[in-house]
């Protein structure tokens, strides 16, 4: 659906600013920094939002169809430490060193947002099963 199509883009503009960030600019990295703190941060929420409304309703109207969703999540919850963690290094690395964090920034984020982008469960049966194509993505 749209919220997840709108999602998949600000990972992908993510990406391309991991991938395009210059390590020896100190503005441009804090900028950086702050950009992907705050998406991950927005992506935490939505994560904890559809756990605690989506998932039960869906539950509720076809059993188990949220059951995908723990280990999706788990993962996820696990994606965003490792992200923040980066993070977190790429501001406190000495500045010679920052490229190599970039770079390892740059493939876990993009691992990522591959896994985030080929996974389909339950949910989605679920509703093209009661005729609402589309209705979650």
């Amino acid at each position: 659906g749209p919220v997840h199509k709108g999602i998949r883009a600000a990972h992908m503009r993510c990406l391309v600013a991991i991938g395009s960030a210059d390590a020896g600019n100190d503005a441009e990295i804090d900028r950086l920094v702050a950009q992907i703190t705050d998406h991950l941060t927005m992506c935490d929420t939505h994560l904890q939002d559809e756990n605690s409304v989506l998932h039960t309703a869906l539950d509720a109207r076809c059993p188990g169809a949220s059951a995908h969703a723990a280990e999706d999540h788990d993962d996820h919850l696990h994606s965003f430490k490792e992200l923040n963690a980066l993070l977190s290094q790429l501001v406190s690395v000495a500045p010679d060193r920052r490229a190599t964090v970039l770079a390892d920034l740059y493939r876990r984020f993009g691992r990522f947002h591959g896994r985030r982008t080929t996974r389909t469960g339950g949910a989605h049966r679920c509703f093209d099963r009661a005729g609402t194509h589309g209705a979650v993505s």
